[in-house]
């Protein structure tokens, strides 16, 4: 059996990034959702998933959740990433894990990233749904604004990479610290 997979679903090309620099630090075998079938997945020890925050409704939750159920000793880690800055990350990964049955949600953990954005190259909806986002933010008066909100709105509307590295290091450690457990 192999250690780690790195499953990944991207829009906009940051979650493939990041994937790839896990699989990378990790020397996990890397797959596109698309590419890979369940029956795959169940030869290893444990598995990494990653997609854009607003995908991540798409997860094969079912599906994985059979293959968490029939070994107890597989975990699973799942990444989201973001059109840009993280602004809510929290309530991401709590909406998340609340939809997994009870049983497994000790073996799954969360993590949560930034990614790059274009305005100009966004689809409609994802463009509709950050000038939502903009507009509610807006009401914070700007000396209350935490970092993340003021670089929200400093990239708001232009190009910008948010995707860091340093940022799967804890992903990474925990991940390595199963494979080491016989």
């Amino acid at each position: 059996m192999k250690d780690v997979a790195v499953i990944y679903k991207t829009v906009y090309g940051s979650t493939e990034k990041y994937a790839a620099w896990i699989a990378g630090e990790l020397q996990a075998d890397l797959y596109k959702l698309e590419d890979i079938d369940i029956a795959t997945l169940e030869n290893y020890r444990h598995l990494v998933f990653g997609a854009p925050m607003f995908a991540l409704r798409r997860f094969p939750r079912r599906r994985i959740v059979m293959l968490l159920r029939d070994d107890p000793e597989k975990h699973l880690f799942i990444f989201g990433v973001a059109l840009g800055i993280i602004v809510f990350h929290g309530d991401a990964r709590l909406a998340f894990l609340e939809r997994l049955p009870e049983d497994v949600r000790p073996r799954v953990r969360f993590f949560t990233y930034s990614g790059a954005i274009d305005y100009h190259r966004l689809r409609p909806g994802h463009r509709l749904i950050l000038h939502f986002l903009y507009r509610h933010l807006r009401r914070i008066v700007p000396s209350k604004r935490d970092e993340q909100t003021q670089k929200f709105f400093d990239s708001y509307g232009i190009a910008a990479d948010f995707t860091d590295l340093k940022a799967t290091a804890s992903l990474i450690e925990a991940c390595r610290q199963l494979i080491k457990k016989p």
